[in-house]
């Protein structure tokens, strides 16, 4: 081989190489984590309880609020008299607050947050987690896809939360809880008793 082959064939060699670096999924993931951080500053574990409110969407209507809370390995719906609430619906939630990144802020200044609904009177919904005697209060707007725009309480700035919509974080109890009170695949009698007797229902 000629020594003009040989460079040739170093600079294609040194070609691959830098074009498998600069494809590779290691540097993109490193590019796309850099400058980014977690939108909640305590874990799953951590966490106690929330409050979801909504802005009331017709004029007269009140917010509607749920709080939801955990109680040993359990967890219960105190604004709903204490009605045992669904685990799995709940830490479907929370798996996606605590795990989102947030980067660069998309805004800085409070004239702009009534237009990404995240104002102090114009917003989609507010989410206050607790974790202990530490509290995230959290501003939420909708934003396209499957993502939402939110600001920490007391700040200006407003982040694109992505992996999480607005409407995914439920306002009703039934968001976190099952409404089926009692279960049966095909009933055949039922029986309603109080103090003046009984009252039989037989299919």
């Amino acid at each position: 081989m000629s020594r003009t082959n040989q460079i040739l064939a170093g600079l294609f060699v040194a070609q691959l190489i830098l074009a498998a670096f600069t494809w590779s999924g290691t540097s993109y993931e490193k590019e796309e984590s850099a400058g980014s951080e977690s939108l909640l500053t305590f874990s799953m574990d951590e966490i106690t309880g929330f409050t979801v409110n909504a802005k009331a969407t017709e004029a007269g209507k009140p917010d509607r609020e749920i709080d939801v809370k955990r109680s040993g390995v359990d967890w219960v719906a105190p604004s709903a008299d204490g009605y045992p609430a669904d685990k799995k619906k709940i830490e479907e939630v929370l798996s996606k607050l605590v795990e989102s990144k947030i980067k660069d802020p998309i805004a800085t200044k409070k004239t702009n947050h009534n237009a990404l609904n995240v104002g102090d009177t114009v917003y989609t919904k507010k989410v206050t987690v607790r974790a202990g005697d530490k509290t995230a209060e959290l501003i939420v707007g909708s934003a396209k896809g499957s993502s939402m725009h939110i600001r920490r309480k007391g700040e200006n700035n407003v982040y694109l939360a992505r992996g999480i919509s607005a409407w995914k974080v439920g306002d009703r109890v039934e968001s976190y809880v099952d409404s089926n009170y009692i279960k049966f695949d095909d009933p055949t009698e039922v029986r309603v008793v109080n103090a003046f007797g009984s009252l039989d229902l037989v299919k």
